[in-house]
């Protein structure tokens, strides 16, 4: 076990070392050309990355769609809603975590609301009594939420919101929205950011 885990040191420190002599060579090569700069920093941290892709310490990005991202209301404009997300993969770019959503006239908007805990817990006191009486083990959850329609002026600030779209948004830093959904509950994941 102390063998594997002296593996482990040693392999993030070879990795964290080719990055920073990535930074280091790209700093002394580019001189004062910015454009240089950035394009060995690149290099080092794509570098890093590679060497932790190929040694299993982070899996490569597999070739998904992301459709839905959930996160928390920076701020509001005329027509968009910016949006703070937790990092969709460990090594993404930074600026992603901050998401522009456009709404236009197709855009719908619902909250999300908590029903009565007594209320739900009676029906899935009544479901569980009932399970074994449904054809082939069939069970219908009772519902935690429901769905109410509201308009783009009901979501603030601070809100902790989930957001649809049609295409891939994976790495899109502004796209539009077909749903947006306003979650009411007191903790929520967008509030760990």
């Amino acid at each position: 076990m102390a063998a594997k885990i002296n593996n482990y040191m040693l392999l993030i420190a070879t990795v964290l070392l080719v990055f920073v002599l990535g930074i280091g060579v790209g700093a002394t090569l580019a001189g004062q050309n910015t454009a240089n700069q950035q394009k060995f920093v690149q290099a080092g941290w794509d570098a890093a990355k590679n060497r932790l892709q190929a040694t299993g310490f982070i899996s490569s990005s597999p070739n998904y769609e992301i459709k839905n991202i959930y996160g928390k209301v920076l701020s509001i404009g005329a027509n968009e809603i910016k949006v703070k997300i937790r990092a969709l993969e460990p090594l993404a770019s930074a600026d992603l975590d901050q998401r522009i959503v456009k709404i236009d006239d197709k855009t719908t908007f619902y909250k999300s609301v908590k029903r009565d805990e007594k209320e739900y817990q009676k029906e899935l006191a009544d479901v569980q009594a009932n399970a074994k009486k449904m054809p082939n083990g069939a069970v219908i959850m009772p519902r935690m939420y429901d769905i109410k329609p509201i308009v783009f002026t009901d979501i603030k600030a601070g809100d902790s919101v989930s957001v649809a779209a049609e295409s891939d948004i994976k790495s899109q830093k502004t796209f539009t929205a077909f749903q947006v959904g306003l979650t009411t509950t007191a903790t929520t994941t967008a509030e760990k950011y």
